[in-house]
């Protein structure tokens, strides 16, 4: 907000007031953390937030739980299905050689509003990508012999 009535007075030091934002941003930071020996919302470097997990929310599914650590939440689903009901790649995977069946399949979104950012919801980021992997591989090493790698 300050940087978008800056560039209204003087829109030729766009860049400067970006800058000296910027420099200033992180100068502040760095003095809370490094000084003052706290994260920047005020938690101590060994505070912290309250965990809480509560399961089975959900009882046709096979399994559901709630999640939740400071403000962030997560529900969970799992539904099990047969061997035969694996998803199978499509022809032209399979034409090159890459023909598989995954047998695991985690669907995970994690919204710009969930964190308090703004932003359209196009496609999948970065962070959901990555956090979608982790919970695969986790949940695939669970799963050894059982669901997966057969």
């Amino acid at each position: 907000m300050v940087c978008g009535m800056f560039a209204e007075l003087f829109p030729t030091a766009t860049d400067l007031a970006e800058s000296a934002f910027s420099c200033v941003s992180r100068h502040c930071f760095r003095e809370v953390v490094l000084k003052r020996r706290a994260r920047f919302d005020g938690r101590g470097f060994s505070d912290l937030r309250p965990m809480n997990c509560q399961v089975d929310l959900k009882q046709p599914l096979h399994g559901s739980c709630l999640f939740q650590r400071g403000e962030t939440q997560v529900f969970s689903t799992v539904a099990l299905g047969s061997p035969k009901s694996a998803l199978k790649t499509d022809l032209i995977e399979a034409a090159m050689g890459g023909a598989k069946e995954e047998e695991f399949i985690l669907h995970y979104e994690f919204p710009p509003f969930c964190n308090n950012v703004i932003g359209p919801v196009l496609q999948h980021n970065r962070r959901e990508i990555g956090h979608g992997l982790i919970l695969s591989v986790s949940n695939a090493v669970c799963l050894h012999g059982h669901f997966v790698g057969r």
